[in-house]
């Protein structure tokens, strides 16, 4: 059934840079400069690009493309400043109130789906809300540059995308891929036609500036480094060369948290937004008040249901539903006394500061563990929470057992809490 018939539908290209963005764009538009193409790494689209043309299946519609440059992503050009780009995503929005039909995000065929990427599916949920992701499809972009059977390892890759997305937060329909194939142009385009066809506008509601979205997201982003690069520079058996880059890598860190701070500062002064810089970081109540009940908000996530290991239910407190569980199908208890359980769990809990044992001491309770056989651990007698797993074995050749009653015991290995 055509849902949009007689309606001029819109698709809109994103992704990192260097992913194949405008040349799709430019094959999509049947053209070949409609969208300036790149032969580096380095973003060719430095700022939106549209493109309206006549449907090859329908020459009575004309469809909107709108060619976006990678606005959360790491590796950008650096000639591009903060401010310039917190410009861009308020004319990106500009573009997109009146509503789009289809997000493409590229991903190119020899890449590799990096924390880029997931971050770039992250400002679209902050930017466009959660309901957008029924209009995203993951298009996989020049598989001709690649052999038959390559080919076909890289559209098995790309099946596990959506359960990464998943596992961070993004809930991304499995049916949602497409295939570019640039030396078959009808492989694309019949399906993104029956897509185009059925998929109604999404018209998003913005709740705050866009452009303070944008610096609210870096700055947690640059936040979470500096803590990385501090954590490694506490490392004992750090080499000399080592520890002088991470403290170069740090002072640029600082560096860039001040000027986003004074951007930041700078919006709020013009009442463009409610953005505090003091704003009180989330914190697990576990982690805030110790391993006891308190009274709050409890919830329930149904997406991660099984992974609980129910030794106060499957309840959590609000910062690990907003932060931890970040767009899946939450479920609101009521208020209650509670331990929030989020950092038992076989997830890793984002908010988790310390190992476990610092909260619960020898104290038996039911918990998801693993062992390690690098520091040879017993399996039948010792065992690690989730965060000594991620923090203190790094590296390690690491293996989950079974989530059953324990305590870490970590803190017999040198673990971090407790140096």
């Amino acid at each position: 059934m055509e849902k949009n018939k007689g309606i001029n539908p819109t698709i809109v290209l994103v992704g990192k840079t260097g992913q194949g963005k405008s040349s799709l764009g430019n094959k999509i538009s049947n053209t070949t400069g409609a969208f300036k193409v790149g032969n580096t790494m380095n973003s060719e689209t430095k700022e939106m690009s549209k493109k309206l043309f006549p449907w090859p299946y329908n020459q009575n519609l004309v469809v909107t493309l709108i060619d976006t440059p990678g606005l959360a992503d790491n590796s950008r050009n650096e000639e591009l400043s903060d401010e310039a780009i917190m410009e861009m995503i308020f004319e990106y929005m500009e573009n997109l109130k009146g509503g789009f039909n289809v997000v493409l995000f590229c991903w190119e065929a020899k890449s590799r789906f990096d924390k880029n990427d997931i971050e770039e599916f992250y400002f679209l949920y902050d930017l466009l809300q959660k309901e957008v992701f029924s209009h995203v499809w993951l298009c996989v972009t020049q598989l001709n540059k690649l052999k038959s059977d390559e080919q076909e390892n890289i559209r098995k890759k790309a099946k596990d995308i959506p359960k990464i997305l998943e596992d961070n937060g993004i809930c991304l329909p499995e049916k949602n891929i497409l295939f570019s194939d640039f030396d078959n142009f009808d492989g694309l385009m019949k399906p993104l036609d029956k897509i185009l066809r059925e998929s109604p506008i999404y018209k998003p509601i913005l709740k705050q500036d866009p452009r303070t979205i944008y610096a609210h997201r870096m700055m947690n982003c640059l936040l979470q480094e500096q803590e990385n690069l501090q954590a490694s520079l506490k490392q004992s058996n750090l080499h000399p060369i080592k520890v002088r880059r991470t403290k170069e890598e740090l002072e640029a860190v600082s560096k860039e948290i001040k000027k986003m701070e004074t951007i930041i500062n700078k919006r709020l002064n013009s009442n463009l937004n409610d953005l505090t810089i003091s704003e009180k970081k989330p914190v697990c109540t576990l982690t805030e008040k110790g391993y006891k009940k308190v009274n709050g908000k409890a919830f329930r996530c149904e997406t991660c249901e099984s992974n609980f290991s129910n030794t106060d239910g499957d309840l959590m407190c609000e910062s690990c539903k907003n932060i931890c569980h970040k767009g899946h199908k939450i479920k609101e208890v009521g208020t209650l006394e509670f331990i929030c359980q989020c950092q038992f769990t076989m997830r890793n809990c984002q908010l988790a500061t310390q190992c476990l044992t610092k909260y619960t001491g020898k104290t038996y309770l039911k918990m998801a563990y693993w062992y390690c056989r690098t520091c040879e651990m017993d399996p039948y007698r010792e065992c690690l929470c989730r965060f000594c797993l991620s923090k203190c074995h790094i590296n390690h050749e690491v293996v989950f057992d079974k989530t059953s009653t324990a305590f870490c015991d970590c803190y017999d290995n040198d673990c971090q809490s407790f140096t």
